[in-house]
């Protein structure tokens, strides 16, 4: 083997892969429960009494990226908590030099505090940490799997709050619980209104 021949191909791969951590990106499916730092992650679990030994960070395919999306909401039950993990997901997509991060997940109330509050943190937490470099926004999530009630509900808060840093709707949650016809009229509506909408979509083989 021709030793001077390896490492001149491992320095052009070195140089591949500065040249791509340096590009600007964008980052349009970033969801805040699937986005906390591992090491967040297991610290949460352990101040809170939650198992995760069942948890395979290295082998995560659709089953077990919603393991951690059941996980993540038995550990994000305050707003202090929510406010960190979305400041820590800016700062690591920061480093990655994103120039355009969509945010996205399902407004939750925490005991005395409102589905309003949660976003409000969302997007209080988007303002301290995004930087002229970087521009942050958030999709409200409507949990397919909630039902329509729960939907009819998120529909009317992003109505409500929709703005600057609230910029759109998704549907997302487990895709072989409930279906998207259930939503249909739902989301029509709101793309009436003129509302951006995200779909998840084509995630099992059926």
């Amino acid at each position: 083997m021709d030793k001077g021949k390896v490492g001149e191909d491992m320095k052009e791969v070195q140089q591949l892969m500065t040249d791509c951590f340096s590009l600007p990106k964008v980052e349009l499916h970033a969801h805040i429960g699937g986005c906390i730092r591992p090491e967040t992650f297991l610290e949460l679990a352990e101040k809170k009494g939650v198992s995760v030994e069942h948890i395979d960070f290295y082998k995560v395919d659709i089953k077990m990226a919603f393991e951690i999306f059941v996980v993540g909401s038995k550990l994000v039950t305050d707003l202090a908590t929510l406010h960190r993990i979305t400041t820590e997901i800016i700062a690591d997509y920061a480093k990655h030099n994103c120039a355009y991060l969509e945010l996205r997940s399902t407004p939750k109330a925490f005991g005395e505090n409102s589905k309003n509050d949660y976003v409000n943190t969302v997007i209080n937490a988007i303002k301290e940490s995004e930087t002229e470099h970087m521009r942050v926004r958030y999709l409200i999530s409507v949990n397919r799997s909630s039902g329509v009630a729960d939907a009819k509900e998120a529909a009317q808060l992003l109505r409500d709050m929709k703005g600057e840093y609230v910029v759109g709707i998704e549907l997302s949650g487990h895709p072989e619980q409930a279906s998207f016809n259930d939503y249909k009229e739902i989301f029509e509506e709101l793309q009436k209104e003129g509302t951006k909408i995200s779909l998840h979509c084509a995630e099992t083989k059926n």
